[in-house]
């Protein structure tokens, strides 16, 4: 491989792999098998060509034969060569999920069973198989009378910018009889001079086969003008296996080994014929994973020229360091005015950076409400909007399990069977609709189902029967949703594969608030439920309310912020237990001081000379305060590291001043002033 390390590829294979696999999950999913879009099923050849294509190059030798049955399929249903049918889709979904497990055990290292079985099928209900070539398939058997020949094939750079591609034309050699192809890497540059786009490798091809020089030259007729293209007939005829042994005893030839015998493997694929080869790929693997994310260059270009102002007003700001004249101080004045607006651009596209569209969580949906609905037997369409709203990668890696199990649960106890509905004077078919979409400096999720609504009757009863709420206490309708995020509550009257345990809403609340989010669910009962989830836009930078208390300064997160407002004494009270009260609006909301949670002093000495923020966590409540400072968007630094980890604390920032601030955990703040109380 000309000291070319082709492992550093291999993330960028993976990352490409699975977007391919969403491509023809995707495409099944939206596959009418009554008039089959030929566009939809060339896209989804076409990514599992691609697949192919990069696991035969880097050596995945059982994810490139996994993919070639994949693919072998497709181009059969494209040329209508195989009948389309629910029963294939189901199984060609299911082949899906098999490739995606061994790509992820790829990934990881591992290797699946030697020889899986690809569950494809043909005719509804016979056993799933795969196309494969043996002896007596389409492979041209080469005669007495054969004459074998050496092609020199060497491609232009720009090769592939024609659309073309060589295993294409070497398939088509196949047919014609034996094959060996070798492939020769001297073309190859170094990384920093890799351009993706061009072709490096040339190759040279063996074949034997009773076919004249006319028809082996027909093949080449569409890449006539791309390559340069030598034919040369052997004088003496020779085994094709034995020549690909010798060559890698004999003197060295042009090309490399031979990377694969086409006779013996299904479609074209690269193989490693050093037994050892395989341990290699396998432990270059065996490490922590790495992650990464794939940018536009349009955004490094601007990160590169900003990096540039920075620079430039280094500089300007160097020579005003000792600044005594009026001149030196506007300049310096200039350059610090420069600095700050320099400074905000570059975080605000770092940030960008970091942002990728919700649409590689959405695009899951489709497939987990088909698969559902399947198993319950209900009829539900999905609708997906906002599918390109940018959040950051840690946020968007976190939210999938949670809406995960919103969807399953409106699947579940939401929407109803048909008959149901239609009696309730209801379409038969069931709707879940997810959306996503800015808010300030938020990301909204909405997950929003036309079925049953939440049984306020029902919810009451089981929390009475669990204890969670005395049958004398008033509750809103808002609190008695909200009793469903409890701790092993549930109302299931029956246990299903789906859901009914009680160990799933309380953990998407628990889930959303690690991210530093909210969730709350607004139901009308027999209309619908909707779940709305608020989630900040970046983990590292959070847009905070700086408030004071007594000598120290503390960070309330906007997001979780509904107003600040002095105390009045007319609507301040008691409660039985000394609990402080609130009354805001026709509520009555809890009151928490900072200064007794954390032991420190304040300039106020009663609640009516206080400030209150007023938040909205698991419940809405007032944080006391001496004095609001104003706005801020702060970096969050984490204390786990170095010190134990604080409840009501998520994190902390350093202000310009040089002085630390607590970034409060609103949440597990009200929790904390309930167990005080």
């Amino acid at each position: 491989m000309s000291g070319i390390d082709l492992s550093q590829f291999h993330e960028v294979f993976f990352e490409e792999s699975f977007e391919g696999l969403g491509v023809l999950e995707s495409g099944l999913l939206n596959l009418d098998v009554s008039a089959p879009d030929a566009n939809l099923i060339n896209n989804m050849f076409r990514a599992a060509h691609s697949i192919k294509g990069g696991a035969a190059t880097f050596g995945f030798q059982q994810v490139a034969e996994f993919t070639h049955g994949l693919e072998s399929l497709l181009d059969d249903i494209r040329s209508h060569a195989c009948e389309i049918n629910d029963d294939l889709v189901q199984n060609l979904l299911s082949s899906v999920d098999r490739l995606r497990n061994i790509l992820s055990a790829a990934r990881a290292g591992e290797v699946l069973d030697e020889r899986i079985p690809i569950a494809v099928s043909t005719p509804p209900g016979e056993q799933a198989t795969v196309p494969q070539e043996d002896a007596s398939g389409s492979v041209a058997a080469p005669s007495s009378t054969s004459q074998t020949w050496n092609i020199d094939f060497v491609p232009a750079a720009h090769l592939f910018l024609g659309g073309h591609d060589p295993f294409r034309m070497f398939r088509e050699l196949k047919n014609l009889g034996e094959l060996v192809v070798r492939a020769g890497c001297d073309k190859l540059p170094k990384l920093d001079q890799f351009n993706p786009e061009n072709c490096y490798l040339m190759w040279q091809l063996t074949l034997t086969t009773d076919a004249p020089r006319a028809e082996i030259e027909e093949v080449f007729e569409w890449i006539d003008d791309e390559a340069s293209i030598t034919l040369t007939p052997v004088a003496e005829e020779q085994d094709v296996l034995s020549a690909g042994t010798e060559a890698d005893t004999g003197a060295e030839s042009p090309a490399s080994e031979p990377v694969a015998i086409l006779q013996e493997t299904p479609g074209v694929g690269v193989a490693d014929t050093d037994p050892a080869g395989s341990s290699v790929i396998t432990q270059s693997f065996a490490h922590a994973e790495v992650t990464s994310i794939r940018v536009n260059i349009e955004r490094v270009d601007q990160l590169v020229n900003l990096v540039g102002e920075l620079v430039i007003t280094q500089s300007m700001l160097t020579r005003c360091k000792e600044a005594t004249t009026r001149e030196e101080m506007e300049i310096l004045t200039r350059g610090i005015e420069r600095l700050e607006e320099n400074t905000r651009e570059l975080q605000e596209h770092t940030m960008r950076i970091r942002m990728l569209p919700i649409d590689t969580v959405f695009q899951r949906l489709p497939r987990l409400v088909r698969d559902v609905s399947r198993n319950l037997g209900k009829d539900v369409e999905l609708i997906i909007s906002g599918a390109q709203t940018e959040v950051d990668k840690t946020v968007l890696e976190r939210i999938t399990d949670p809406l995960t199990h919103l969807i399953r649960n409106s699947l579940d106890h939401g929407i109803e069977q048909s008959s149901v509905r239609e009696v309730a004077g209801k379409p038969s078919r069931g709707k879940i609709e997810v959306k996503a979409y800015h808010e300030g400096g938020s990301i909204v999720l909405e997950v929003t189902d036309d079925g049953a609504g939440l049984n306020k009757r029902r919810i009451l009863d089981k929390a009475i029967a669990s204890g969670l709420i005395t049958a004398v206490e008033e509750l809103s309708d808002a609190q008695i949703h909200n009793l469903i995020f409890g701790a092993g509550f549930s109302t299931a009257e029956h246990l299903s594969e789906v859901s009914g345990r009680g160990v799933g809403m309380d953990v998407v609340k628990n889930n959303i608030e690690q991210l530093g989010g909210t969730i709350q669910v607004e139901s009308e009962e027999g209309v619908g439920s909707r779940f709305i989830i608020k989630l900040p836009l970046t983990l590292a930078i959070i847009e905070g309310q700086l408030v004071r208390v007594g000598d120290d300064i503390f960070v309330i997160p906007l997001l979780n912020i509904i107003e600040s407002t002095r105390v009045s004494q007319q609507l301040y009270g008691n409660i039985a237990g000394g609990t402080e009260t609130y009354r805001l609006q026709d509520d009555y909301i809890r009151m928490v001081h900072l200064r007794d949670l954390y032991n420190i002093r304040s300039d106020y000495e009663k609640a009516s000379d206080a400030i209150m923020v007023i938040t909205n966590a698991t419940e809405v409540f007032g944080i006391l305060v001496d004095e609001v400072l104003g706005q801020q968007q702060v970096v969050v630094k984490s204390l786990e590291t170095n010190f134990k980890l604080i409840p009501t604390v998520s994190g902390a920032t350093i202000l310009g001043d040089g002085t630390v601030a607590m970034i409060l955990d609103v949440v597990n703040l009200y929790r904390a002033s309930v167990e005080v109380a």
